[in-house]
């Protein structure tokens, strides 16, 4: 196979993977509720098929509802562009002003 016929082939394959990266982030689009109500987010409610499996096996195991998770208390820690890092990023710009300037002679290492 010459050089020009492994390019074809490559050509191929990355034609070939576009259009399934294509059709499978159109699918994804379509589905987008089920992906995030069911499979994202599913562990936020209390009818998340994982609980209901423990719930059974609970139930026939010990014959009690102890394991079954009657309120999950879920909520979302940051919904803030950027809101974990807010120190972290003024102590990467403190930084880098004072490496550009080199004036700041000890307290760049305790940031």
């Amino acid at each position: 196979m010459s050089f020009i016929d492994h390019l074809e082939a490559l050509r191929w394959h990355v034609i070939r993977a576009a259009i399934s990266v294509v059709v499978f982030a159109t699918g994804a689009f379509f589905a987008k509720d089920f992906l995030f109500h069911d499979l994202i987010l599913g562990p936020s409610r209390n009818d998340f098929w994982t609980y209901r499996a423990f719930c059974r096996l609970g139930q026939w195991m010990s014959s009690s509802a102890e394991p079954c998770a009657n309120n999950v208390n879920f909520v979302i820690q940051n919904r803030e562009m950027s809101g974990q890092r807010p120190c972290t990023s003024a102590r990467r710009l403190w930084w880098a002003l004072c490496w550009r300037s080199r004036t700041c002679s000890g307290s760049c290492g305790a940031l």
